[in-house]
């Protein structure tokens, strides 16, 4: 065993990039796995993965992790950055309450079990980012250890130890709040969190009516057939005329899709 651990010690040592590729590939393999309903998912598998991978010895060198930390938080932006601004207005008080009393909660909560337990700066931070899933505390807390003049050694252990106590409580974070909605919450509330999900969307839609999951409108708007021609000569003009409201979207011909024009005829078969 301790062989093992030697060479791929030495392996990682001189191509520090085959160890961050490897705990992508067995990441996304572990998350694929299910136990139950729950599934870890690839960010928690890779996650896992990374610290069982790290144990060898494996060093990162800091610029790929501001590379990759600046992408995250490009595509983070890109992603939610437009439906933010839109979403932003009277009713999103509430939302932004929310995440506030979120924030200070949680920070408190991760300082108070800091000093409680002797934890180092590096482990409080990546439990604060593991715990409340926000990855990009880690590249906060990474820029601000670098700024406090200690040894670079000690700078270098402290962000390590952030990565550990991110990847140790990253699942725990996301379970969480699982477990909390499904479980503890409907008890404490009295009530479940698909009526209110159930009443908040009917709420969102002004009155109108939402048929429920897999359900559709016995009379809806609009209606999809297909037909087969047994008499040819007929124009998708003239049965388009035929009936009100009837639009030719297709016409199939020999197994090929064909050209939709209103005077086409059509074809005993199409």
């Amino acid at each position: 065993m301790h062989a093992v651990v030697g060479i791929l010690s030495n392996l990682f040592r001189a191509s520090p990039e085959m160890a961050l590729f490897l705990a992508l590939v067995l990441g996304c393999w572990i998350g694929r796995f299910r136990f139950g309903s729950f599934q870890l998912g690839g960010v928690a598998g890779s996650l896992l993965a990374a610290v069982l991978i790290s144990q060898v010895g494996v060093h990162i060198d800091s610029s790929i992790k501001n590379v990759l930390f600046a992408l995250f938080i490009y595509a983070v932006g890109y992603q939610s950055g437009p439906q933010f601004f839109r979403s932003l207005g009277r009713q999103s008080l509430r939302e932004i309450m929310m995440a506030v009393v979120l924030a200070i909660t949680g920070l408190i909560t991760v300082v108070a079990l800091a000093r409680l337990f002797h934890l180092d700066k590096g482990l409080a931070a990546g439990i604060a980012a593991g715990g409340l899933t926000q990855s990009a505390i880690i590249g906060t807390a990474g820029s601000s250890l670098e700024k406090l003049g200690l040894p670079l050694a000690q700078v270098q252990q402290l962000q390590g130890n952030v990565a550990v106590g991110y990847a140790v409580t990253y699942i725990f974070g996301s379970i969480g709040p699982i477990l909390l909605c499904i479980n503890v919450l409907p008890w404490f509330m009295k009530r479940g969190i698909r009526e209110d999900a159930v009443r908040a969307e009917a709420a969102q839609a002004g009155g109108v009516h939402v048929p429920g999951e897999g359900a559709i409108p016995a009379l809806p708007s609009l209606v999809g057939r297909a037909y087969r021609i047994t008499k040819s000569g007929l124009t998708v003009s003239s049965i388009e005329g035929l009936a009100r409201d009837v639009t030719v979207e297709q016409i199939l011909r020999d197994g090929k899709t064909t050209a939709i024009d209103p005077e086409v005829a059509l074809l005993s078969g199409d």
